[in-house]
């Protein structure tokens, strides 16, 4: 304590802000804590506050790096003092938890009352004729994006300047709303309406089903989201990983659109893909949402899969924010579970690891993973003059969305 406060006036502009976020935690507990934000990242940008230079970024969730700033941040005679047990099982009592496990009980205990909240939401989504046009899914999946993306560009605008220790390079969003301007129209307009316009062409093709009219339950609800999340997750992850690694012109120059800017990401970044990249990602998720965990059912409710959208459109746009301290992302929720924006950020800069959208337990099974101490080079612009002018023509994320 009294170490951090001697040194507190040495400090450079950010390290102090650091330490005043500190101290509320030092003076009640008499260790050092984080109140306020998540620790992994505040830990993050001191480590990259002291370094010379441009900072470094530490991988976020590495357990190393964590473990090396507690130790520069113990205070004196705590060395070496014996240290309390981990508790590992005050992790499992996180309420983000004990939460899906308390309504899992509530379901089998007395299902009624979930069941008949999915049934009310059915009903009404039922009752608008919009929801009976063979493009509102679709135009659900685009609406989600444009709702994210906004949302995740003017986070800045709610924090003001504590924005850039939420984000990885410690700086403000690079130009975040650039696809306002009349100049850049494209960057918005391409993605929707190219995504829009094949949907369009694929319903002409092969006309979509009517609308059930009965709903489902909440166990099947939840059950054909989740799965459909992993199984969409599970199969894009080897069309990624070609995309980087085999020996195909055509594969790298379709990807590496996405991988041009030279700076930390923004929510844009999430929907400027080349077409033939974008369309991979539909037609992976065309076979996921047909698809339902359970025996007997004709394939995927339509209700589980509006909510699909809904859920990876989120995940999506989270992954390509540039934030990596917002407490309601899903890897500081589930950090055992998901990856999360800190591996795609990384991913973005090195195109040999991290191939998961959302989770990780392939990219760690199979070794495609970053030293923690790896630095944050910036990421290398679009080199083929090819794709950098055929880019304009193709940039769909086409949203994955079912087309039945």
């Amino acid at each position: 304590r009294s170490r951090m406060l001697r040194d507190f006036m040495t400090f450079d502009a950010h390290r102090r802000l650091a330490c005043l976020c500190l101290l509320p935690g030092i003076a009640a507990s008499g260790h050092v804590t984080v109140r306020g934000l998540p620790q992994i990242g505040l830990r993050a940008h001191i480590r990259a506050s002291s370094s010379v230079g441009s900072p470094s970024l530490d991988a976020p969730a590495s357990e190393e790096g964590d473990a090396a700033a507690e130790d520069a941040l113990t205070p004196p005679g705590a060395a070496g003092a014996a240290q309390p047990a981990a508790q590992p099982w005050r992790a499992l009592l996180r309420p983000t938890n004990v939460l899906p496990v308390a309504t899992v009980v509530l379901y089998a205990a007395s299902p009624g009352a979930l069941d008949g909240a999915v049934r009310s939401a059915w009903e009404l989504l039922c009752s608008w004729d919009v929801a009976n046009q063979p493009m509102f899914e679709a135009e659900v999946a685009a609406g989600a994006f444009f709702v994210w993306i906004v949302l995740f560009s003017g986070v800045h605008l709610a924090l003001g300047d504590s924005a850039r220790l939420r984000r990885f390079d410690g700086q403000m969003p690079h130009d975040p709303f650039s696809w306002t301007r009349p100049g850049n129209w494209w960057e918005a307009a391409n993605p929707m309406f190219s995504y829009l316009g094949s949907i369009y062409f694929f319903h002409i093709l092969h006309p979509k089903a009517t609308l059930l009219l009965e709903a489902p339950s909440f166990g099947r609800l939840a059950g054909e989201v989740a799965f459909g999340i992993f199984l969409y997750d599970l199969l894009f992850y080897p069309l990624h990983w070609a995309m980087h690694n085999l020996p195909s012109r055509a594969l790298r120059n379709a990807h590496s659109f996405h991988h041009r800017k030279a700076h930390t990401l923004n929510a844009l970044e999430t929907v400027q893909h080349s077409y033939a990249d974008g369309l991979l990602q539909v037609v992976v998720n065309i076979a996921v949402q047909q698809l339902s965990p359970f025996p007997g059912v004709l394939g995927k409710h339509p209700l589980s899969r509006i909510i699909h959208n809904v859920v990876v459109t989120y995940l999506l746009t989270e992954s390509h924010s540039g934030y990596r301290d917002l407490p309601f992302m899903s890897h500081n929720l589930w950090p055992s579970l998901f990856a999360g924006a800190p591996r795609h950020e990384r991913h973005h800069h090195n195109g040999r690891v991290y191939y998961h959208q959302f989770f990780k337990y392939l990219d760690d099974g199979f070794g495609y993973v970053e030293p923690a101490t790896a630095p944050l080079s910036p990421p290398r612009p679009v080199a083929n003059s090819k794709a950098a002018l055929a880019a304009p023509l193709a940039m769909a994320v086409l949203a994955p969305v079912d087309v039945k």
